[in-house]
């Protein structure tokens, strides 16, 4: 499932491939998380929507939001990271998986938005969504309420720039039209992701997936945002209904990641770069 609007889009550039290696920050991030040790992958970070749906600011996660279950492991099983153009912001797209035994019990899709992060103006992660992923048949049963998403830290005024920037994610997010929204973001290639696995759309195909799609959404909750003027995310709730009615509504966790830049007029301009939905579990 998916969201936002706004002109001019982005072009994606992949930079590594699939298979994680040993020296990976994000495979050392889940090594430390699945043996409770301290970290400082997330130091900077604003932002992370954790699998329950809660909004953390500044970002936190342990293992007991990951897993319960004392024999479970963590493996990071693919990952790959990419540019956002006209930037040299990048952001990951990564599965990890929850392990007993031999038998997955859980996978979850984490996106990582990278870039010069306040407060410390270092490279590091400026916000992150971990989403365990769940199969279409299975979303209304197991999403549950999440509330923590109106918990939201206010936005701090840094520059102009840093707060037109916020606006222009709080009303993105807030789009009442938001199918015909992310049908058009596609065309202009952002990427979006749905709740279950395998559900990533981009290019031509994926606005047309997601035009056919037969819900509505309306976005249902406060918006927070975390980063700097040149790379932000957001994070929200959205309604998903059954245009025939016949079934139940669901609430979705949004997250959002937009960047910035000065178009060959000197204008300012902030444009979404991805979205992913989740079920709250």
């Amino acid at each position: 499932m998916s969201i936002v609007s706004l002109a001019s889009f982005l072009v994606l550039t992949i930079a590594t491939a699939s298979t994680a290696r040993a020296d990976d920050a994000l495979v050392t991030f889940v090594a430390d998380l699945a043996a409770n040790k301290p970290t400082a992958h997330l130091t900077g970070c604003e932002l992370l929507v954790t699998p329950s749906g809660q909004v953390r600011q500044p970002c936190t996660l342990s293992r007991a939001d990951l897993v319960s279950d004392p024999a479970a492991t963590l493996v990071v099983k693919k990952t790959k990271r990419a540019h956002f153009p006209k930037s040299q912001m990048m952001w990951r797209e990564a599965e990890v998986e929850a392990r007993v035994g031999r038998k997955v019990v859980a996978t979850f899709r984490v996106l990582e938005i990278e870039g010069m992060g306040a407060p410390t103006d270092q490279p590091g992660i400026i916000a992150a969504h971990w989403a365990r992923l769940t199969p279409d048949k299975d979303a209304a049963a197991l999403a549950t309420t999440p509330a923590a998403v109106d918990k939201v830290t206010p936005v701090a005024t840094i520059s102009a720039d840093r707060n037109q920037a916020v606006e222009t994610v709080q009303t993105a997010l807030g789009d009442d039209n938001l199918k015909s929204a992310i049908t058009s973001a596609i065309k202009q290639r952002a990427v979006a992701f749905g709740s279950a696995a395998n559900q990533r759309y981009s290019g031509a195909a994926g606005a047309k997936s997601v035009a056919n799609w037969k819900i509505d959404l309306l976005p249902s909750g406060k918006v927070a945002v975390g980063g700097t003027a040149w790379v932000l995310a957001g994070a929200t709730t959205v309604t998903a209904t059954p245009i025939d009615r016949k079934a139940g509504s669901i609430t979705y966790v949004v997250f959002a990641a937009f960047t910035s830049s000065l178009t060959n007029a000197g204008s300012f301009m902030t444009d979404p770069a991805l979205v992913s939905f989740a079920v709250a579990r």
